[in-house]
């Protein structure tokens, strides 16, 4: 009866120690568990940062093409209106309508030979006013001439003409002097007179 009663709590013990150790060995296992499943959010929680996507490059302006300068007033590319006032210190100057003229030659004296082939007489009516101090000679100080659309610039003899601005003769400051002018230029004068004083650079005067 003795040796039962030590044999049971010898059987108790065992029994108390497996499950001790089953239950030490369950306690393990969840402490492991635990401790992947906190290392595991660890991980979740640190997200990639977030990569911003590279802007483009930005796209030059066009640069703003320059305005170009006008052509000075009385240039070829700007002429001057017939019948504007022009001048300098010396002479101011005032072109009438340019205006074919051969019946008006022929008229004036009966020798004028008439224009060559392809070509026509023209009167340009031209009035000049003196400012200088000393005298000057209108048609020994202003040039007439004609540049046509060929590009060629026209100054021919037309002969005897009626009201020649040859017949004035000099003039003091404030003198004025009203005459013709005469050029041999192509038919229909398609292009540009111009004018000159003083042996200067040319004005342009548009012929229409």
């Amino acid at each position: 009866m003795t040796s039962a009663m030590t044999r049971r709590p010898a059987a108790a013990v065992l029994a108390a120690a497996m499950l001790g150790l089953t239950g030490c060995g369950a306690a393990l296992t969840a402490d492991e568990s635990t401790g992947q499943k906190a290392h595991g959010d660890e991980q979740a929680g640190q997200s990639e940062p977030a990569t911003e996507p590279a802007s483009a490059p930005a796209t030059p302006s066009p640069e703003p093409e320059p305005t170009p300068e006008p052509e000075p007033e009385g240039s070829r590319a700007n002429p001057f209106a017939i019948g504007t006032s022009m001048g300098n210190e010396t002479w101011d100057l005032v072109l009438d309508t340019p205006r074919e003229a051969w019946t008006e030659i022929k008229a004036e004296n009966r020798f004028n030979d008439p224009p060559a082939e392809g070509m026509e007489f023209w009167i340009v009516p031209l009035e000049a006013t003196y400012l200088g101090a000393e005298t000057g000679t209108a048609w020994l100080d202003i040039d007439v001439k004609f540049v046509g659309s060929d590009n060629r610039t026209y100054d021919g003899y037309c002969g005897v003409i009626p009201g020649d601005l040859d017949e004035v003769g000099d003039l003091y400051e404030g003198g004025v002097a009203e005459g013709n002018v005469c050029l041999e230029v192509p038919a229909g004068a398609d292009g540009l007179w111009t004018v000159a004083t003083d042996y200067g650079e040319p004005a342009f005067f548009a012929a229409e």
